[in-house]
């Protein structure tokens, strides 16, 4: 999983939030359908900051 993206468009990195799966028993689905950057932002979820992911790991 990356910690950014870097968009061919503009040839550089960007604060824009990336994709994440997170899979298993107790974890929701959250209605994407691809994993890609455009349907992540669809599903409005977003862990901000990143590295709370980790708690989201732990806790579900």
């Amino acid at each position: 999983m990356s910690d950014h993206p870097t968009p061919v468009k503009v040839r550089t990195h960007t604060g824009d939030p990336v994709p994440f799966l997170l899979w298993g028993a107790g974890i929701s689905a959250n209605g994407g359908k691809r994993f890609t950057e455009a349907e992540a932002k669809k599903t409005g979820l977003s862990v901000d900051p990143g590295y709370d992911i980790m708690n989201k790991l732990i806790r579900e």
